[in-house]
């Protein structure tokens, strides 16, 4: 019984070595027939390309005008040979494309030239001047002279950057005599009456220039006012003191670039005393003088 199936075994084990070897045997075998087919289609000859006729210009023309067919070539083919070749530049459309956009630069504060202002003034600061004139009375005060005939005197001062104006001056105003008084007798009175007046200020005013020539200047004379007359019968002085106000124009005309001036001054002079030992007085002088 052992001895039958270990036959059986061995025929079985037989059989299947023969199987296996069978199909490894027809694999290659498949593989050689079909190199053996693609050796003899290449070594088939092409046909030869029969010599076409030569075209003429119309069907040149006509041919150019044709499609041309779709590329015979595998689509896996061609997508390779795309990938092969360098890809070349490709421009870009022409269209117009807006520049970069910049940082707005801050505007320039435009400055609006006017009109150059006007030079005003000479550039000098100081000035020195002498005064002439006459005054005419203007009340009863003060004896029966007019004490303001025939004045003169000096004044100076000094020019603010501002131009305001501040000096100082005086002036002796000759008056008058009276030959004809007569005391009550009738002989006449010796000494002779006279009045005059000496005017002792400080001055305030304000330039105002009109280019560089003329000044017109407002001022006031702040001081004293000193009253002369001839002595009493007893040879007693009789000489009054008193304030002064005396507001007044000034005028001054530049003769050229060295300083040089003349003008005029005109003012009301009112003494500050008692109504019967003082007369207001309306002198008008003339100026001259030098600025420096």
């Amino acid at each position: 019984m052992q001895i039958r199936s270990c036959a059986v075994w061995f025929c079985l084990s037989v059989v299947g070595v023969f199987a296996l070897s069978d199909s490894a045997y027809a694999a290659p075998k498949k593989k050689r027939d079909k190199t053996a087919k693609a050796a003899a289609a290449a070594e088939v000859e092409p046909e030869p390309i029969k010599d076409a006729k030569p075209k003429d210009v119309d069907e040149l023309m006509d041919d150019s005008t044709k499609k041309k067919p779709a590329s015979t070539k595998p689509a896996a083919a061609e997508e390779s040979e795309a990938k092969s070749e360098p890809e070349a530049d490709v421009g870009e459309p022409d269209a117009w494309e807006r520049p970069p956009v910049e940082d707005e630069k801050p505007k320039k504060k435009r400055t609006v030239e006017g009109k150059p202002e006007e030079k005003k003034g000479d550039g000098r600061n100081i000035n020195v001047g002498i005064l002439a004139g006459y005054g005419f009375s203007l009340g009863s005060g003060f004896g029966t002279v007019n004490p303001y005939q025939l004045g003169g005197g000096i004044q100076g001062d000094y020019e603010l950057e501002n131009h305001f104006v501040i000096g100082v001056g005086g002036e002796f105003f000759y008056g008058g005599d009276n030959p004809e008084a007569r005391n009550t007798n009738g002989a006449p009175v010796f000494p002779t009456p006279y009045a005059r007046y000496i005017l002792a200020h400080v001055q305030v005013g304000y330039n105002i220039w009109f280019g560089t020539n003329l000044i017109l200047r407002p001022s006031v004379w702040v001081g004293v006012a000193i009253g002369l007359q001839q002595p009493d019968a007893a040879g007693l002085g009789r000489n009054v003191w008193g304030g002064l106000l005396a507001p007044g124009l000034t005028l001054h005309y530049l003769l050229g670039n060295d300083g040089w001036y003349v003008g005029g001054d005109v003012r009301f002079t009112v003494p500050l005393a008692e109504a019967n030992s003082a007369r207001t007085g309306f002198p008008i002088l003339a100026t001259f003088g030098k600025r420096f």
